[in-house]
């Protein structure tokens, strides 16, 4: 039987790759084939969605090809189809719907290149101050550090 990859992985014997890893691989080199696919967000999920579900829902409207629940912010989903027109018919007829006891909100992602700088700013601020602070703090253990061995003698003898 004939295993129909279109992305054929190169094996190295002191890298272990799991099945499910490889298939990670394959399904994203699939995307990257499939250039005009709309990735579209879903927010406002409750917790225990699985991908299938979340599939069904948009299947209505289309071809689905691909789906992935957010691990980072709880939730969320990406969904991706092919087809412009039926995922904007499908953005139109979920916004604001009730699913599962909640409101969707269904709109077209946007890609992290996108991303103002007005929301990276707090972001890098934050960085900044928690740097000061962290400069601070060793500057005050030098100082509270008592001077030992020939450093206390020509601390003593006044250098």
């Amino acid at each position: 039987m004939k295993d129909k990859k279109v992305f054929k992985i190169k094996k190295n014997p002191s890298v272990k790759i799991t099945e499910k890893k490889e298939e990670e691989i394959v399904r994203f080199g699939k995307m990257l084939k499939n250039v005009n696919i709309t990735t579209i967000y879903v927010g406002n999920l409750r917790y225990n969605k699985t991908e299938i579900q979340i599939k069904g829902l948009f299947n209505k409207f289309g071809k689905v090809t691909y789906v992935e629940i957010s691990n980072k912010h709880k939730g969320t989903a990406f969904v991706q189809m092919p087809n412009a027109e039926s995922a904007k018919m499908a953005i139109k007829s979920l916004n604001n719907t009730e699913f599962d006891g909640r409101t969707l909100k269904v709109s077209i992602a946007k890609q992290r290149e996108n991303l103002s700088t007005e929301e990276i700013k707090p972001r890098k601020k934050i960085e900044k101050e928690i740097e000061e602070a962290i400069v601070k703090n060793q500057e005050k253990a030098k100082l509270k550090r008592k001077p030992k061995g020939l450093d206390a003698l020509f601390n003593y003898l006044g250098k």
